[in-house]
């Protein structure tokens, strides 16, 4: 939940081929609650999105993204460098992955890091 991504976002979606075939779910440091607490009532809804668009929409793929300057932990200016941050985002995606595959181990789960340079905005694929 950045409306500086917004337009980004969709557009990759759109390159990509899958914007009218998405479930979208969007919330401010969702990988953040979802690491560090897991069973808050935040965490829980966040997984019944989840669950529900397995269950009623038949999602075999989800699309895991982190972004820079990510206001859910504080910021940019949290981190020591951008190399650090990156290395803590990274981590959380790589955690929520594991959470969710512990319940829905056929899943195809992809991971992005979202990273800003020079005012521009590029998906980074993370692989396991």
């Amino acid at each position: 939940m950045d409306f500086r991504l917004n337009k980004i976002i969709f557009s990759w979606l759109t390159e990509k081929g899958i914007l009218q075939d998405t479930d979208f779910v969007s919330v401010a440091g969702a990988c953040k609650d979802l690491v560090i607490y897991p069973f808050s009532s935040e965490s829980r809804y966040l997984m019944s999105m989840i669950d529900l668009a397995i269950t009623k929409h038949g999602v075999k793929t989800i699309i895991l993204t982190q972004h820079q300057d990510c206001a859910g932990y504080g910021g940019q200016g949290c981190f020591a460098t951008v190399k650090d941050e990156k290395a803590h985002l990274i981590a959380d995606l790589k955690k929520v992955k594991g959470h969710i595959l512990q319940k829905h181990a056929q899943l195809d789960i992809k991971m992005f890091l979202i990273c800003q340079k020079d005012k521009n905005w590029n998906f980074e694929e993370i692989k396991d």
